[in-house]
This record gives structure tokens, C-alpha cells and sequence, in this order.
């Protein structure tokens, strides 16, 4: 890659990732005069992707809606760990770093790390006086990796036992002190068995899942025929019926602390559901692992149109008044990024996205959701005609397999909330001049120093190298080294 290259495309990432005013984290000491006490609840709704809420039949989440806000939100990591650590300290991958394989990746005798010192949400709501509990039923979160830390009452469950579970952790619970709890439900994640109501709606055959005993399984049906690939799908639906069903039961074990709480839901992934081919939620960062729900009911805090999950702490504390500063906010976790082991996907819109599989590789592929959520922009498709359809993604964000990089996100939302515009390098193409009236107006004006190195996390007695992105370095407090922020 040339040196012009590495310039540009480090200023652009650094443009979409908001690098220009990241935390380290919250302070030490939380401000807590001005707090509410308001009760907290957060679910996270494991494997739920974002449009999957729109087919299945779900009144809960329905009802939430109605009663509070929704924004098109995507994960910051495409499977549990790396999301749910995102979530916890408000912080995206390349700012703590934690971008590691699934644990049936590791070598014999490798083991995860923890996280590092950064501070979670948990211990802010500790420290501003709250009660915390955490249950949840993913097996993955048993592991110490930092999402625990702050948690009074950290317990593992099933979907189905939560209640019961969760009523025994609210007996330790003083009715007169505020509560901030952590739900996270298992949810559409494989092995996939529901409910004979939601499989018979959904037209599940019994008889096909009577062959796996557990439920059924990606790898079930991977090279199968085409059958098993249509009953996940339907299975899949089912499932998120039956979590919607689960949320009703989980209000009658809070009774009335649940009626003015602050309710947030959301996902930590999504799942693929045969779009390129694909199902389940491997090492991929397309659109249905991406986009995820985001529900909010009880803050006065709007929540924009797109944002990512990272922004939930801090629409958490400022939302009932804890004055404490996050690495992201609501407003800053804005354009849309995912990364997964080096590949990586923005957004401005979550409809125009772009997406890097290889991280050694300046080619982008592009896509338009609106005209071809699985066909990448930059390449001709056919219509139903057999006509050849270009899609403008190509022209407005990038172009494959050109020397022609270009993007302009106007109306961008800076960090520490001083406005202005954010502006892209661009070296040729229809935006080159706006590009350059934007800095004569006053606004940002980045200069980059390129980051070549790996990031070493520890393993025990071993030592895993995490990929090297040439577009997006991973390293655990800073995601780009910049040389300068000159502002005219």
C-alpha cells in the first residue's frame, strides 16, 4: 500500500470513528447529586437481529416501542464477547481492544483476557448508590472476562429458569434502594427448539427437528439440502417469539419497579439467516450480524436515528443523572462501525455500508440495502429484466477495485460536543471540492500519523497476536495515533 493510500484511508477511518475525542473511560469519582434513583433495567436479547423483530410477532417489544423510542442500532462486534464488553464500558473494539476469535479458535492451552482496568457500567451504578444484578443465560458469560465486575449478584441461568432465578436475587434486593439489572437472555441462539405455539405459527417440521435431540444446529444444516436451511429460518422466528413471550414473565417477577424504570433492550449480534450464504453468526460482518434492536422506555434523553450499542451507558447515566464521561455517547457512537478479527463494516445511515473482509486489502464492497442487501454495489446485478443494474452506493461512498476512495459525511456529531462538520480526505471524485470549502469553513482538519504495529494480548504462557489492520490498527486504548487536531 502506498504511503498516499495509508494517509487517506486513516483519515477516513478516523473521520467515520469518531477518534477525534475519545476517554479512556469514566473518572474514578461519579457525580451523583443530581441523580434520580430512577430504577435501571437493561436486557440484552442474545442473537437478535434487527429486522427479525419486524416479522415475528412481538407485543412486548411492541408495547416499549410505543411507550418510548427505537433507533436503527448496530453491535459493535458480531458475536458475545467482544459486543457485550463494548457494551458494558461504553467503549468500541478498537478502543479496548478485545477483538479475539471463538473460544473452539484458541490452541490447546490458550485462555482469554480480561479486560483491562477500564471502568463497566456496573461499578458506576454501584458507586452512584444503585443495586446490581446481573443473570443471564449465555454459558460464554460465566468466564471473568470484566463484564462481571461491579455486579453484587452476578448469576448464570437458562431462559427458561430466569424467572425463577431472578426472583430469588430480588429477595436480597431492599425494596427502598435503587436497582440497575442486567438481563441477558439467550434468546435465537442455536440449538434452536421452541415452543410448539411459535413453531406451529411459524411452520416448523416437527418431524425434521425430531432428529436432534438438542435442537437444531448451523452445522445441521450447512451442506444440507435446502429444506433444513428454510426450517432454521422458521425455527429461528419461532424463537424470537417465544423471547417476547419471556420478557411478559420477567415483568411479573418486578412487579411495580418495573412500571417507571428505565427499560432499555437491545442485542449483542445478530444471526445469518442464509443471506451470502451464511447462517449462523461466524467471522463475518454483514448487515444481519450488524444491525441489532435498540429499545429505550423512561429517559428524556432522544435517542438518533442510527447509533451504535456503545452508546448505552451513556444514555444510562444520563438518564437518570450520574455525571460521569464514557468513551462514547449517545450522540458520538455515530457512523455505524463493526469489526470482527480484522474485518470491519461502516455506516453513515446503516443503509449505505461498506465493508472490508481482508484486512491486507484496500478493496471495499459496497452495499445499498435499500436496492440489494446481498449484493455488493460496486458490482453490476441483474435485474428481473436482465438488465444491468448499477447501484449508486458505488458512486457515493467508494468504488471497488479503483484508485478512486471518496466519502463526505456531513452533519457529523463531534465527541466533546463542539459541533461541525467532520470531513474526509478525498483525493479525487465529485467531492474533492466540497471537501476542501468544508475545511476552508472552519471545521475539522486531521492530520494522521500511520500506525504499524500489532497489538500482543496475553495468554498464559502464550502470546496470540491479534490481526494487524492496516485500515483500522487494534490496540487497547486508542484505535489511530494522531499526529494532530487543528482546528481553523
Amino acid at each position: 500500500m502506498s504511503a498516499r493510500w495509508s494517509v487517506v484511508l486513516l483519515a477516513l477511518f478516523a473521520v467515520l470513528l469518531g477518534v477525534p475525542a475519545c476517554d479512556d473511560g469514566p473518572a474514578a469519582e461519579v457525580e451523583v447529586s443530581k441523580a434520580t434513583h430512577q430504577d435501571v433495567i437493561v436486557i440484552v436479547i442474545d442473537t437478535l437481529r434487527g429486522d427479525a423483530v419486524d416479522r415475528a410477532r412481538t407485543p412486548m417489544l411492541d408495547q416499549l416501542v410505543e411507550a418510548g423510542q427505537s433507533a436503527h442500532a448496530w453491535a459493535p462486534g458480531t458475536w458475545t464477547a467482544p459486543s457485550t464488553l463494548s457494551l458494558m464500558t461504553g467503549s468500541h473494539l478498537r478502543d479496548h481492544g478485545w477483538d479475539l476469535p471463538f473460544p473452539d479458535k484458541l490452541d490447546p492451552g490458550e485462555v482469554y483476557p480480561s479486560l483491562d482496568d477500564r471502568t463497566t457500567l456496573a461499578e458506576v451504578m454501584k458507586a452512584a448508590g444503585y443495586q446490581t444484578v446481573g443473570v443471564y443465560a449465555n454459558p460464554l458469560l460465566t468466564r471473568k472476562l470484566g463484564w462481571e465486575r461491579g455486579f453484587d449478584i452476578w448469576r448464570r441461568t437458562t431462559d427458561v429458569k430466569l424467572p425463577r432465578r431472578l426472583t430469588k436475587a430480588m429477595s436480597k434486593v431492599k425494596a427502598d434502594e435503587p436497582l440497575f439489572l442486567y438481563v441477558h437472555y439467550l434468546g435465537p441462539h442455536q440449538p434452536l427448539r421452541p415452543s410448539q405455539a411459535a413453531g406451529d405459527y411459524w411452520g416448523v417440521d416437527w418431524d425434521f427437528l425430531s432428529r436432534y435431540r438438542k435442537g437444531l444446529r448451523r452445522k445441521f444444516i450447512k451442506n444440507g439440502p435446502q429444506h433444513g436451511k428454510d426450517q432454521y429460518y422458521r425455527l429461528y422466528h419461532a424463537e424470537v417469539e417465544d423471547s417476547d413471550r419471556r420478557l411478559k414473565k420477567l415483568w411479573r417477577v418486578l412487579g411495580p419497579r418495573a412500571d417507571d424504570a428505565l427499560v432499555i433492550v437491545t442485542s449483542d449480534h445478530g444471526e445469518m439467516l442464509g443471506e451470502h450464504g451464511v447462517f449462523g453468526h461466524g467471522s463475518h460482518v454483514w448487515d444481519p450480524l450488524t444491525r441489532v434492536p435498540l429499545i429505550a422506555r423512561g429517559t428524556d434523553v432522544t435517542l438518533p436515528k442510527v447509533m451504535s450499542t456503545t452508546g448505552i451507558p451513556d444514555l444510562v447515566t444520563r438518564s437518570v443523572g450520574i455525571g460521569v464521561e464514557w468513551p462514547e455517547t449517545v450522540e458520538s457512537a455515530w457512523p455505524l462501525v463493526s469489526q470482527r478479527e480484522g474485518k470491519m463494516a461502516v455506516s453513515a445511515n446503516g443503509t449505505l455500508r461498506g465493508v472490508w473482509n481482508d484486512a491486507a486489502s484496500r478493496e471495499v464492497a459496497v452495499f445499498d440495502l435499500n436496492t440489494d442487501p446481498q449484493t455488493p454495489s460496486s458490482h453490476p446485478s441483474r435485474t428481473s429484466h436482465g438488465k444491468r443494474n448499477h447501484h449508486p452506493g458505488g458512486q457515493l461512498f467508494a468504488q471497488h477495485r479503483t484508485e478512486v476512495f471518496q466519502t463526505y459525511f456531513a452533519h457529523g456529531h463531534c465527541p466533546d460536543n463542539s459541533g461541525g462538520d467532520l470531513c474526509a480526505t478525498v483525493t479525487s471524485g465529485p467531492n474533492q471540492q466540497r471537501n476542501k470549502e468544508c475545511q476552508r469553513d472552519g471545521r475539522f482538519q486531521l492530520l494522521f500519523k500511520r500506525s504499524q504495529y500489532r497489538t500482543g494480548v496475553s495468554f498464559g504462557q502464550k502470546q496470540r497476536q491479534q490481526p494487524a489492520n492496516a485500515f483500522f490498527p487494534q490496540v487497547p486504548r486508542r484505535g489511530l495515533q494522531i499526529a494532530g487536531i487543528q482546528r481553523h
